[in-house]
């Protein structure tokens, strides 16, 4: 289950121009939304909430399983080439 806390006063840190509100619950890392803190959290939890329909294999972000997804397209076979140059 996922909790955000939300920091005040000395406990909010700068990274650049953004303030690191939310932390997370299992290291002193901090994100600036809950969505980053809870994509970070995956890290200690393991959990892999995306999965390929075609093999089954599970991801912690949809943008891997969206660059995995390509490896099913099916790709025209390269044919060395014949010409005699």
């Amino acid at each position: 289950m996922f909790v955000a806390v939300a920091l005040k006063g000395q406990d909010v840190k700068q990274q650049g121009q953004e303030t690191l509100r939310y932390k997370c619950q299992y290291c002193d890392k901090r994100e600036r939304t809950p969505a980053l803190v809870r994509r970070h959290e995956r890290v200690h939890t393991g959990e892999r909430p995306f999965k390929c329909h075609l093999c089954s294999k599970t991801f912690t972000q949809r943008g891997n399983l969206n660059a995995h997804q390509i490896t099913h397209v099916k790709m025209p076979p390269i044919l060395p080439s014949t010409s005699k140059d």
